[in-house]
């Protein structure tokens, strides 16, 4: 395995970084043993398939193990349960913040130090992004159990099967992406919102650095701890995020058509060799969702 020596993200002590997943390495297994063919492809490279989720160096050994165990509870105490169609409440404690925090850090130390995209964002904004990037380091660093300078929502989704009159036109692939797919982003927009979002399959994470408390999402709040309720209907989102899942979509879609012919040959020949896994697959129930929607 090729050994990176340099200064940790986290610690900041210059060691061996660790290759660490940027989106948990549970969910990657997730995607690929509840796919159709075991293989996964990425939106921005889209004729390439891949087994293993993307990985980079940022963090040394003692800090990725220092992850493992808050991504070890989000796995068995919030993902594989909601996945599992255990809908029922769901208690948590303060590792469920501490994760979400992590998530959020994660992206920001990813287009700062891989990407170098905090470049892009005008200097009020990225004035914002480290600031939040150095208090969350601070947190994760002192193993804080309380967070009150950002809050994090999750929103847990599902498949859309109707909608109404006076929703807007959704994508072709709206349901699979809704639940089958991982997705990050710095979100910010000219009402001085800006936020952290982490889609892991059907999970969603949103941690706001402006407004500290929006007014605009209720029921969504993740405090120091209390209890999640997957299946409440009384929550309440601004209509800004259906856009936003809907232009998130359109990107997905549209890196699909870019697929060449040689790969949807492949694709189709993989699915056939598969048959005994198409009529339980998660894949197949988003498809049959969207055809649905399609067809109304």
């Amino acid at each position: 395995m090729k050994i990176y020596r340099e200064k940790c993200r986290l610690c900041g002590e210059p060691s061996k970084l660790e290759l660490g997943h940027i989106a948990p390495s549970f969910v990657i297994k997730y995607l690929k043993n509840t796919s159709i063919t075991g293989y996964m492809r990425r939106s921005d490279e889209p004729n390439i398939t891949f087994q293993d989720g993307e990985k980079h160096p940022l963090f040394c050994r003692n800090c990725e193990n220092k992850f493992s165990s808050d991504e070890n509870y989000f796995a068995k105490e919030v993902f594989f349960p909601y996945h599992k169609r255990i809908l029922g409440p769901i208690k948590y404690d303060y590792r469920l913040g501490r994760f979400c925090i992590l998530q959020a850090f994660r992206k920001i130390v990813y287009n700062e130090v891989i990407t170098n995209k905090l470049s892009i964002y005008k200097p009020t904004i990225r004035k914002r992004l480290i600031k939040a990037r150095d208090f969350f380091r601070e947190f994760l660093m002192v193993g804080g159990k309380t967070q009150n300078e950002y809050s994090n929502h999750i929103i847990f989704a599902n498949l859309i099967d109707n909608v109404g009159s006076n929703m807007p036109q959704l994508p072709p692939n709206i349901n699979m992406y809704l639940t089958r797919s991982v997705d990050t982003a710095i979100v910010y927009s000219e009402k001085n919102k800006l936020f952290i979002y982490n889609k892991l399959c059907k999970i969603m994470i949103l941690t706001f650095i402006t407004p500290r408390k929006p007014r605009d999402y209720e029921g969504t709040r993740i405090y120091g701890a209390g209890t999640l309720n997957p299946s409440r209907c009384d929550i309440t989102l601004p209509v800004s995020i259906l856009h936003f899942w809907i232009d998130r979509a359109l990107k997905v879609n549209e890196s699909q058509e870019k697929l060449t012919n040689a790969q949807q040959e492949l694709i189709i020949k993989r699915f056939l060799k598969n048959e005994d896994r198409i009529l339980n697959s998660e894949c197949t129930e988003a498809h049959l969702a969207d055809e649905k929607l399609q067809s109304n």
